[in-house]
């Protein structure tokens, strides 16, 4: 699907993704400890059955099971050398289960850790997501949804990733703690304006907790959203057993219960369920909401230009002033990456000519940056891509 013809879509209706993967197929067989995309291609009737039953239930988008099916987690399973080969049979997969649905390729955080905390460099991560994400999009896979994102850094090299390897639609959700941050320290806010300046096409949350608790997170979220919303919850928050398993006692009756009131925010049109959800649940949300009517307008807002969002400390500023002038020409493009991440403020103001290297200032910047200087000929090109504000 392109993603012309993806927006008209997820604008004129309500869309339903589908639940819970992991935790059903533990219950229908599938051995604790094993490498999960492995195990599913090699018994593909479980996840067929189980997307079937989505599908069945009114899920518009079912997920391919590629969640953890990058190199680095593949290769402590020992089976880095097979990402390319899993995530095509992983999409095939679900094609053959569910041809009549939109199959979106599966994509999440790789538990590599980025410099100056880590080893990984930011160009490393997104070949890490190149891989991958090229696999999906050459097995046919109709969208791509990169969920369950916790670090900024990680959503932006997955979508940079995917808008340099493929044109396929890009839909991301973030995951959020009680205190409405994520683990990295961001807020919602600063993660809508950072990832839909990037070119997403639409941006929630999912895991994180209940519908019940949701609500706080999607309403910052909608105040600045140019994208259509997710909401993708728990069934409710986690109760731990001796065992060490997590048990949801939430029913589908209770979860559907509580998105009317997150509906209503406007902006969200686009629901499922996460951990301790099943086709029921799904089911609950199609008998309630299929003919919810969307509010489309909503997406033609848009936020003035001093607003800036930042993923350092979490905050979404008005007319800051408090910015660190860095004026790319005189470096070479390693120097910027070196300058950016020893940055002592916040904010980002770049100041050049030079378009390879304003990108190269950009790319690596977790956030909205500014930019002071004359927008000629290449530039304007390269501060659309990476949404930076003149």
């Amino acid at each position: 699907m392109n993603r012309e013809d993806f927006r008209k879509l997820i604008t004129s209706r309500m869309i339903f993704m589908d639940g819970a993967t992991g935790s059903i197929l533990l219950k229908r067989g599938m051995p604790t400890g094993v490498c999960q995309e492995k195990w599913i291609v090699e018994n593909p009737e479980v996840i067929s059955t189980l997307q079937r039953e989505y599908r069945n239930a009114g899920s518009d988008i079912i997920l391919s099971p590629g969640f953890g099916a990058n190199r680095p987690l593949l290769t402590e399973h020992g089976l880095g050398d097979e990402t390319v080969s899993l995530n095509k049979a992983l999409v095939n997969v679900s094609k053959k289960a569910n041809p009549d649905a939109l199959i979106a390729g599966d994509v999440s955080m790789t538990g590599v850790s980025l410099e100056p905390m880590g080893d990984t460099t930011f160009e490393e991560l997104i070949g890490i997501y190149k891989e991958q994400i090229s696999a999906i999009a050459e097995a046919g896979a109709d969208l791509i949804v990169i969920e369950t994102v916790i670090n900024l850094a990680d959503a932006r090299a997955a979508v940079i990733a995917a808008r340099e390897v493929c044109d396929l639609p890009i839909m991301v959700t973030m995951s959020f703690n009680e205190n409405g941050m994520t683990l990295y320290g961001t807020s919602p806010e600063s993660a809508v304006i950072t990832l839909q300046g990037l070119g997403i096409d639409a941006f929630g949350v999912n895991c994180s907790a209940g519908p019940d608790n949701m609500y706080p997170i999607i309403e910052k979220i909608v105040r600045f959203a140019k994208v259509p919303i997710i909401v993708k919850p728990n069934a409710g928050m986690p109760k731990v057993g001796e065992d060490g398993s997590a048990r949801y006692d939430m029913k589908p009756e209770e979860f559907v219960s509580h998105f009317k009131r997150i509906l209503d925010l406007g902006g969200v049109n686009i629901v499922g369920g996460c951990c301790g959800t099943s086709p029921d649940f799904i089911k609950a949300l199609k008998d309630n909401f299929s003919d919810f009517k969307v509010k489309s307008d909503i997406y033609q807002k848009t936020f003035e230009d001093k607003m800036v969002a930042t993923s350092r400390l979490g905050v979404f500023l008005k007319d800051a002033e408090d910015f660190e002038e860095v004026e790319v020409d005189v470096f070479s493009p390693d120097e910027i990456i070196d300058e950016i991440n020893e940055m002592q403020s916040d904010f980002l103001c770049i100041k050049g000519s030079d378009p390879a290297k304003i990108e190269a200032a950009l790319r690596v910047y977790n956030g909205i940056a500014l930019y002071k200087g004359d927008p000629k000929e290449g530039v304007i090109e390269v501060l659309n891509k990476y949404g930076a504000v003149l």
